[in-house]
């Protein structure tokens, strides 16, 4: 999508919850952002869908967001698209999960998300 009108790219984080607890995660996109390489992208991060995603026990869910990019920021990214070492980390991602309704108070805490993915749809793990 970097050659798209406003150029952006879109990013699914799929959680799954192997408790035997339901979760709730809520993310806070005002307050995340999404880095390239060792660039911080300019735009704030749009969320697609709820702030807050119910998550039962055994199952899975996902966060879906968009990053739209400067046509600079796009332009940079293309010229690293080759490039294995070309990579999106996604640990400044702002997500809480506490326990479900229905069961006993869990702390809240944040959901650190150590993977980062490269523009070769390569997940890496740190």
């Amino acid at each position: 999508m970097l050659d798209e009108g406003v150029p952006y790219i879109k990013f699914v984080i799929y959680v799954t919850n192997s408790s035997i607890l339901d979760v709730i995660l809520e993310i806070d996109a005002r307050a995340s952002y999404i880095t390239f390489k060792d660039t911080k992208l300019a735009y704030p991060l749009i969320l697609l869908g709820d702030e807050r995603i119910s998550i039962r026990y055994q199952t899975r869910g996902c966060i879906s967001l968009e990053q739209r990019l400067s046509r600079e920021e796009a332009a940079y990214i293309a010229l690293h698209k080759d490039n294995e070492n070309s990579t999106f980390y996604l640990d400044k991602i702002m997500v809480t999960i506490k326990g479900g309704s229905r069961h006993p108070p869990v702390k809240t805490k944040r959901l650190y998300i150590d993977k980062g993915i490269t523009l070769q749809n390569k997940e890496l793990t740190f």
